[in-house]
C-alpha cells in the first residue's frame, strides 16, 4: 500500500468519524432544544389561560370567547387546545398552525421527536360547570427549525471538510513529490552515479535531507575517484615493479649468468691461468648475490621479518640518511612496537616508507621527525606522527596526492584515523592512530 493511499484513507476515516460524532451531538442537542421549546410552549400557555382567567368572574367565563382570545395568541399557534365536559365530551378545540414540511426527512423527526404528555386544567364556565382544558403540543415547527438548522451547520463542516482534505492533499501531493525526487536520488546513488544533486527545497526538514543526501554524494563520488586514481597508480606501480624486475634479470642477471658461462667454458678449453678466470667469477658471484638482494628488498624487507619494525625503521632511515644528505631525519621508537602483529607491521613500514618520500620530493624540508608510540593497557593503540619543517600548505586547498591516498588507504584498512596538519610556510604534521593488539606469536626471528 503506497503512502499516497494511506494518508488518504486515514484523512477520509478521520473525516467520517468526526462527521459522526459532529452528527450525533447534533441530533442528541437538537432532540433537547425541541423538548425544552414544546415544555416552554406549554407552560407559557398555562400561564397564559391562568392570566387571562383570574381577571374574568367565574360567572362569567364564555368557552367560545374566551377560547378564541387564548388561541389567537402567537404563543399558542403550535398547541391543539380542547375542552371537555364533566362527562368527558368533547365540547370545542383548536387547531395549529399548519406548515408544509414536507421537506423534513422523516428519519430525521424520528430520531429528534419525544413523546410529549397533554397538560390539563380545570376551570368552571358561567353555568357553574366544571370543564377540563387539554392542551396537546405539536413539535413539528420546532423540529423542522432544527432540520433547517442542521442542514446549514452540515453544509459548513462539508465545506470545511473538503476545503481541509483539498489542502492537505495539496501539501501531501508536493511532499510526496519531493519524496520521490529523493528516492529517484537515491537509486542513481545505488547505480554509482553522482552527477545529478537534488535540487532546493523550500521546506527546511526536506532541504537538510538534501543538503546531506548531495554532501554524502559528493564524499562518494570523491572517494571513487581517488580510488579509481589509487587503482590506475597502484597498477602503474605494479607493471613498473615488472618492468625493472624483467630488466634487471634482462640485464644483470642473463649477462652475469652468460659471463660465468663463457668464463667456464674457457677455462674447460684453455690449461693457462685459471686462477683469474675463477677469481672473475667469483666477482660475478657477488655481484648477482647483490642484485638479488637488492631485488628482494625492493619486494619485501627481509629484515623486517627477521628483526622487528624498530630495527627495520632505523635501517631504512639509515639507508635514506646516505642519499640525502640535507633532510635530517630523526626517529623515536617505542620497543614495544616490535610486539604488533606482522600484518600490521608490514603496512607502518610501508607508511613510514611513504611519509619519507613524500618529504623528500615535495617538503624541502631540513627536518623531518619520525615517532612511534603505544598507549593504552588493555586496548592498545599505535600513534604515528611524522613532522616536518617545510614548505607546507593550507589545508582546504591541500590536494591528497598518490602517497598521501596511499597512506590513507592503509590507515582505512587497519580501523585507524589519520588527521593532517599544515600552514603555508609552517611545515606538515600527519597524526595516524591505529588498534594495535598485541600479536598471539612472536614472529621476529632470532639473529643467527
Amino acid at each position: 500500500m503506497s503512502l499516497r493511499y494511506q494518508i488518504h484513507l486515514r484523512i477520509l476515516l478521520t473525516l467520517l468519524i468526526v462527521l459522526s460524532l459532529g452528527g450525533a451531538t447534533l441530533v442528541l442537542q437538537a432532540r433537547q432544544s425541541v423538548a425544552k421549546e414544546v415544555q416552554s410552549s406549554v407552560q407559557l400557555a398555562v400561564q397564559l389561560i391562568k392570566l387571562s382567567l383570574s381577571k374574568i368572574p367565574d360567572s362569567q367565563i364564555d368557552n367560545t370567547v374566551w377560547l378564541r382570545e387564548i388561541t389567537s395568541l402567537k404563543e399558542t399557534e403550535d398547541l391543539t387546545i380542547q375542552l371537555k365536559g364533566w362527562s368527558g365530551q368533547r365540547l370545542q378545540a383548536t387547531k395549529p398552525r399548519h406548515l408544509d414540511q414536507t421537506q423534513t426527512p422523516d428519519w430525521f423527526v424520528w430520531l429528534v421527536a419525544n413523546p410529549y404528555p397533554p397538560v390539563s386544567y380545570s376551570l368552571n364556565t358561567s353555568d357553574y360547570k366544571t370543564v377540563q382544558v387539554i392542551i396537546n403540543a405539536n413539535a413539528s415547527d420546532e423540529i423542522h427549525e432544527a432540520w433547517q438548522e442542521t442542514k446549514v451547520f452540515f453544509g459548513v463542516i462539508l465545506l470545511l471538510s473538503s476545503g481541509l482534505f483539498l489542502a492537505v492533499n495539496v501539501i501531501f501531493r508536493q511532499v510526496l513529490q519531493t519524496v520521490e525526487t529523493i528516492l529517484k536520488n537515491l537509486t542513481e546513488i545505488e547505480t554509482e552515479n553522482y552527477q545529478n544533486p537534488l535540487p532546493h527545497f523550500a521546506i527546511t526538514e526536506f532541504q537538510r535531507i538534501a543538503q546531506a543526501i548531495n554532501h554524502l554524494t559528493s564524499t562518494l563520488h570523491k572517494a571513487r575517484q581517488e580510488n579509481n586514481r589509487l587503482t590506475l597508480h597502484s597498477l602503474e606501480i605494479e607493471e613498473e615493479q615488472r618492468q625493472t624486475l624483467a630488466q634487471e634479470l634482462h640485464d644483470e642477471l642473463g649477462q652475469s649468468i652468460t659471463a660465468i658461462k663463457v668464463m667456464a667454458v674457457t677455462g674447460k678449453k684453455t690449461a693457462g691461468n685459471q686462477s683469474e678466470i675463477y677469481q672473475n667469477i667469483i666477482k660475478v658471484c657477488d655481484h648477482l648475490v647483490m642484485v638479488v638482494r637488492s631485488m628482494m628488498k625492493n619486494l619485501h624487507p627481509l629484515i623486517l621479518t627477521e628483526l622487528g619494525l624498530s630495527a627495520s625503521l632505523h635501517d631504512l632511515i639509515s639507508h635514506w640518511q646516505t642519499r640525502t644528505a640535507d633532510l635530517k631525519i630523526s626517529l623515536s621508537c617505542d620497543e614495544e612496537v616490535d610486539a604488533i602483529e606482522i600484518k600490521k607491521t608490514i603496512q607502518v613500514f610501508r607508511m613510514v616508507q611513504e611519509a619519507i618520500t613524500n618529504t623528500v620530493r615535495h617538503a624541502q624540508a631540513k627536518n623531518l621527525l619520525i615517532s612511534l608510540s603505544m598507549h593504552g593497557t588493555t586496548q592498545k593503540s599505535l600513534e604515528l606522527v611524522f613532522a616536518d619543517n617545510g614548505v607546507g600548505c593550507e589545508l582546504p586547498s591541500l590536494s591528497l596526492g598518490f602517497g598521501l591516498l596511499g597512506m590513507q588507504a592503509r590507515v582505512k584498512s587497519l580501523n585507524g584515523n589519520m588527521q593532517i596538519v599544515t600552514a603555508k610556510n609552517q611545515g606538515m604534521k600527519i597524526n595516524i592512530n591505529i588498534p594495535c593488539p598485541a600479536k598471539v606469536e612472536n614472529s621476529v626471528m632470532p639473529i643467527r
